[in-house]
Order: structure tokens, then C-alpha cells, then sequence
């Protein structure tokens, strides 16, 4: 009988889960915490490597701001600068947009547009337009002249200078997607640093050999810097001086001039 409980005492010690049960492969609240895998070891290594990989995505983020500085926002509207007008624009008309004159004086039309604010000078006022349709992919920034409705033409626009309204703030999209490459090099690093079990497990492993490492102390650094710095200077002073005796050796033989 006492074997017996004995035995059965045996069986509820080892059936019991401590803080490391569990089926195999599963980690207990112990070794993965709450958010981290095993939480607390390694710790230098695992702030140090997080930190060159949130660097590597500063600078990443850095390099898609650049890229996608050059790219071209879409315009919906234009502000038109006339050098003078015959007529008088009105808001609502649509109008046609001309390129500069070729020889001969002809003008083609490249396009058409809907005139939606008209302000500034009676003489030399600043038309904005939108709904801008430009044929065979030519530029708004190529229009000299614009005609108003109608035959004759209700107005004559001469325009010296067009700057496009971006539909939106480049900023938004530079930020963006800056922002965007910042935050996946972000989850990266909190996967690969305190997530993924491969990965924790060599930086653990790492800082528990470097606290193996037999440091050397200040003292020794700086004699041993000594004596290299030493050696330096010894080295080249010596190969200086075999320099000068070969030189004025093969001067005396005459094969160097003085």
C-alpha cells in the first residue's frame, strides 16, 4: 500500500504543470510574457539590434521621401496670368486653349477648359480654369492664348505664364508614404527582435556569450594602444632610414641623379 501511494504520489508530481508545462513547443506565460518572447533576457543585444534596424528604416523612409518627391501630382485646375484681353471672360464659358504662333501667324488649338474664377485687373486679369482636356498629351504650360465662345471669339486672352492646382498636397503623399515604410520596418523589428522564437533565441544566446567575454581594462587598452602607436613610428622610422641609404647608394652608382 505505501508503494503503492508512493507510486501514485510520483505520477501527480510529474502530471502536475509548472511554470514550464504544457505540450511540447508551446511557450508558457513565463517565456513569452505578454507581448515579448522570453521578456528580459538578452536585453542589450535586443535593444541594440532593434535600434540599427529602426535606423535602417529611417533611412529607408528617408530614400521613399525622395523618390516620391519626383513624382508628378495630378493638376485639376490651372491659374492663367494674361498679358492682356479683349473682351470679357466670364465665369461658366468654356473656352479653347491655343499654343504660341507659328510662322505665318497660325495658332492651333491644343485644348479646351472651363473657366471657373476670373479675378484680378479688367486688363489683365487671372483666369482659373478646371475640366481641362489637352489633345494629343499636350501641356497646359504651352498655352500662349485663350479664345472665348462663340464666332467671333466673345474674348481674346494672351497668357503669359500657367501654374497648375495640384489635387492634392504632395507633402500628404511624400509623408505617407514615408510614414508607411517607417511603421513596416517598425513591425519588422518588434517581429524579428522580441516576437519570432528563432530569431530571440540567437540574440539570448548572443548576450549570454558576450557576458563570457573577458574585457580587457582601460589600463590595458591604453598600453597596448601605446605599443602599437610605438611600433607604428619605430616601423617607419626604420624603413625611412633603409630609403635614405638605398637612395644614396644608387645615386653614387649613378643610376638616380641628385
Amino acid at each position: 500500500m505505501q508503494d503503492k501511494s508512493s507510486e501514485d504520489r510520483g505520477q501527480l508530481a510529474v502530471s502536475r504543470p509548472g511554470p514550464e508545462g504544457g505540450p511540447a513547443g508551446d511557450q508558457s506565460i513565463h517565456e513569452r510574457g505578454a507581448l515579448l518572447y522570453k521578456p528580459g533576457q538578452g536585453y542589450w543585444v535586443r535593444v541594440l539590434t532593434a535600434t540599427c534596424l529602426l535606423l535602417l528604416s529611417a533611412a529607408a523612409a528617408a530614400w521613399m521621401w525622395s523618390q516620391v518627391e519626383a513624382v508628378s501630382v495630378p493638376m485639376d485646375r490651372w491659374v492663367l496670368s494674361s498679358g492682356g484681353v479683349t473682351g470679357s471672360p466670364q465665369t461658366g464659358q468654356v473656352v479653347q486653349l491655343l499654343e504660341a504662333p507659328k510662322s505665318g501667324g497660325t495658332q492651333a488649338v491644343i485644348g479646351t477648359a472651363k473657366i471657373e474664377t476670373v479675378t484680378g485687373d479688367e486688363n489683365r486679369p487671372v483666369i482659373t480654369v478646371g475640366s481641362v482636356e489637352m489633345k494629343n498629351e499636350r501641356s497646359v504650360r504651352e498655352v500662349r492664348q485663350v479664345d472665348g465662345p462663340g464666332v467671333p471669339a466673345a474674348f481674346t486672352a494672351t497668357i503669359s505664364r500657367a501654374e497648375g492646382l495640384a489635387k492634392f498636397d504632395k507633402a500628404y503623399l511624400t509623408g505617407g508614404a514615408a510614414g508607411l515604410t517607417f511603421l513596416v520596418g517598425a513591425a519588422l523589428t518588434y517581429y524579428y527582435v522580441g516576437r519570432r522564437q528563432r530569431s530571440v533565441d540567437f540574440l539570448v544566446s548572443t548576450d549570454a556569450e558576450m557576458k563570457k567575454v573577458n574585457w580587457s581594462t582601460r589600463k590595458a587598452v591604453i598600453d597596448s594602444t601605446m605599443v602599437v602607436i610605438g611600433a607604428c613610428f619605430l616601423i617607419s622610422g626604420f624603413l625611412f632610414v633603409v630609403d635614405m641609404l638605398f637612395r644614396g647608394f644608387f645615386q653614387a652608382i649613378g643610376v638616380l641623379s641628385h
